[in-house]
Order: C-alpha cells, then structure tokens, then sequence
C-alpha cells in the first residue's frame, strides 16, 4: 500500500480561484477514486481549497490563496463655494446651481 500523499501549495500554481476550480483539482487528483473538498471565502473569490481523496480519503491537498480585495465605494464629488459669489441665495438657486453644475 502506498503511503499517504499530502500536498499544500499557493492555489495560484494550480490556478483554482473558486469553487468549480477546487472541485475540479480533487477530482482530478482523485482519479475516479473518492474525493471530498470544500472552499473558504466567498463565491468566485476563495481563500483556501481543501481537497481529501483515495479509496478511505487518506490523502490531502490543501491550497491557499489571497483574496481579492473588493472594490473601492465611489465617493461622490464635491465641490465647495461660497453662495454670495455664486448667485446662491435661497433653496430654489442653491437647487438650480447644482442641478446646473451636475450637468458640466
């Protein structure tokens, strides 16, 4: 009988970055043996793949992985003025100027 394999490596030498890519690596190594595998992080952005597979699932792959940071939030833009110069008097040309400066 062979002795248990382990494998522990960066998940981007296998390039497996999410679920399918982890099921499709275990059953790969499984060879249409047995295979249990499992993910953490998020869809489509894990942090790790853990892979057990064999006959009595005596061997391991485990890989990992750094997340992909989400996306900055857009801050929106603003912009200050001093009302007197701008022709801002009350609520109807302080509404009229921004409706008119979101326009440019």
């Amino acid at each position: 009988k062979d002795p248990p394999v382990t494998i522990a490596e960066d998940c981007e030498q296998r390039d497996i970055s999410d679920w399918p890519d982890c099921k499709a690596e275990c059953s790969a190594l499984a060879a249409g043996r047995g295979y249990s595998a499992r993910v953490d992080g998020g869809r489509g952005n894990i942090s790790a793949c853990y892979c057990t597979y064999g006959y009595n699932r005596e061997n391991s792959f485990t890989c990992n992985r750094e997340p992909t940071p989400p996306p900055p939030i857009p801050q929106p833009q603003t912009r200050s003025v001093k009302c007197s110069e701008s022709g801002i008097s009350d609520q109807d040309t302080c509404f009229a100027f921004c409706t008119e400066y979101q326009r440019t």
